[in-house]
């Protein structure tokens, strides 16, 4: 069976790749890593809020050495 992919994606398919990625974050300074996830809030495509908070968590955790 094929989809069609519509370029939106879900808060289960985030919430599914931060439960394989995102085990920690190695920040001490939380304001930093707020900032942080507030910089990259506008590179995203997501109507949906939800989504669009663990996309944020998901690639901020993607770059923990």
């Amino acid at each position: 069976m094929l989809r069609r992919d519509s370029g939106r994606k879900t808060a289960a398919h985030f919430f599914l790749e931060l439960l394989f990625e995102a085990t920690q974050f190695r920040t001490e300074n939380r304001c930093a890593l707020f900032l942080e996830l507030l910089f990259e809030a506008t590179q995203f495509r997501t109507e949906n809020r939800c989504a669009l908070f663990l996309e944020l968590l998901r690639n901020s955790a993607s770059r923990v050495p």
